[in-house]
């Protein structure tokens, strides 16, 4: 009796195991939400007359932001899928206040909402891990500069308006994702963008580390 109960209990987890698992020529739809580590390669800025008399240098951080969306995948074959997705994704830049308050700056951030369109490859290496690549096409939605000033008095005032920003971006995806058989998905990815984002730059481009969690409906 228990030898037949093992028996049973094992040919349904398996039955459960191959109906997570996508089949070759199967589509699967994942909603997800995360969450977005963005900075630009903004060269180093000098407030004041320039690094030789000793004005403040500020450097580019990391800007927390949301991301959400969704993708639609294909398994081609049964180590390889395709997918293409659309992603709100909030990214910029922000500046460490220890570094802008020395210059009579304090919280300067460039806020950037873009409509990603990632078309990705998945090579998976094991059941439901995959490692992925392709490319994305970033369409800007929102774009917002914002720091506090100090006046002679000491006062503090906020300083807003829109940014000299390209409308487009162009970035590289890569990235490893996990999917488990209850149909919860893991993904990390790291997007390294390829053109200058700036109308009057010649070297910002946005970098942006991205983890976000999903579920996967088959269709």
């Amino acid at each position: 009796m228990k030898k037949r109960f093992v028996l049973v209990f094992l040919g349904l987890t398996c039955l459960l195991c191959a109906q997570a698992q996508s089949e070759v020529g199967s589509w699967t739809l994942t909603p997800k939400v995360g969450v977005n580590w963005a900075k630009t390669t903004t060269p180093d800025i000098y407030y004041l007359a320039g690094p030789q008399m000793g004005a403040t240098k500020l450097s580019p951080q990391n800007k927390a932001g949301l991301v959400a969306g969704a993708e639609l995948e294909y398994q081609h074959l049964q180590s390889l899928s395709w997918s293409v997705g659309l992603l709100y994704s909030q990214q910029g830049r922000t500046f460490d206040n220890a570094d802008t308050e020395p210059s009579g700056l304090r919280n300067m951030k460039t806020t950037l909402d873009y409509l990603n369109i990632p078309v990705m490859a998945h090579l998976y290496l094991a059941k439901g891990l995959a490692v992925e690549a392709g490319g994305q096409l970033g369409i800007l939605l929102h774009k917002r500069g914002s720091e506090e000033e100090v006046n002679l008095a000491g006062v503090w005032t906020k300083n807003e308006g829109s940014t000299w920003h390209r409308w487009w971006d162009i970035s590289i995806p890569v990235g490893v994702s996990y999917a488990f058989d209850n149909g919860l998905q893991l993904d990390v990815r790291y997007n390294l963008g390829l053109n200058d984002i700036g109308k009057y730059s010649t070297s910002e481009r946005n970098r942006v580390l991205q983890l976000t969690v999903g579920y996967r409906f088959h269709l």
